[in-house]
């Protein structure tokens, strides 16, 4: 009885969040969206298809660095998450290729193919780690410090 309630429970609550989001899609003001079904030719194109959306270096649409193969991340990265996830994330070659060969476990990521190469190429350039935390130490930021008196 309690796990009847319990999946009663759930299904209920999925169907307020699908009710929700086709409220939002259909209130929310459009945006222009460029959408690409295949990015992966070796073709060298004359302008990228975002290049009306780019600002100072940044893709102002997703806050992404502008370089060498963000179209395939636009194409397949966006296809599943915001950009959000991609700026606050901080890993090495190793780090990002585990991480979309988990999606691919995990969470049912298509089979990326030359695009993979790409991908990773650009996040590990764009998006490696730093060097310092989400913050500069404080320390450094001062020069007006005091000893403290025992």
């Amino acid at each position: 009885m309690r796990e009847d309630k319990h999946t009663r429970n759930l299904m209920v609550l999925m169907g307020i969040m699908t009710l929700l989001s086709v409220v939002i899609a259909f209130t929310a003001e459009p945006e222009e969206v460029a959408i690409v079904y295949s990015v992966s030719n070796d073709e060298e194109e004359k302008e990228p298809f975002y290049a009306a959306d780019v600002k100072d270096g940044i893709h102002v649409p997703t806050g992404l660095k502008v370089d060498t193969h963000l179209e395939p991340v636009l194409a397949n990265c966006l296809a599943c998450h915001s950009a959000d996830v991609i700026r606050n994330t901080r890993l090495d070659k190793q780090g990002w290729t585990s991480l979309i060969h988990w999606m691919q476990e995990k969470q049912n990521l298509w089979d990326l193919g030359a695009d993979e190469k790409r991908i990773v190429a650009y996040l590990t350039k764009n998006y490696a780690p730093e060097a310092q935390g989400r913050r500069a130490n404080l320390a450094l930021q001062r020069d007006d410090w005091y000893e403290l008196e025992d």
